[in-house]
């Protein structure tokens, strides 16, 4: 995993790493993939075909919301979900400074 300076780093400079930005959801993705979305444009990148865990309620998945600081401010935020077999783990960062 990526500490949070460089998770911030990525994201604040993403045409230096040359890293695509997606255009459209994936289907599948394998263990160790990392894909870059705006989240503007792919509003539905969640939807990636793989059965994530629900809440005990049944209503959602099943996802931990954290906000991470880089020198000491908040400046990311991080989604945390775990597969239903969880035997995978996705992460979705953003910039707290971005405008949904």
């Amino acid at each position: 995993f990526l500490r949070n300076e460089e998770v911030l780093h990525v994201l604040s400079n993403v045409s230096a790493f040359g890293l695509p930005v997606q255009e459209c959801r994936a289907s599948l993705p394998t263990s160790g993939t990392l894909l870059l979305f705006d989240k503007r444009t792919v509003k539905n990148f969640r939807n990636d075909g793989l059965l994530w865990r629900y809440k005990k309620n049944g209503r959602g998945i099943a996802e931990t919301h954290e906000r991470l600081k880089v020198k000491g401010a908040h400046q990311l935020v991080c989604y945390y979900a775990q597969t239903d077999d969880g035997s995978l783990a996705r992460r979705i960062y953003s910039r707290l400074d971005d405008k949904d």
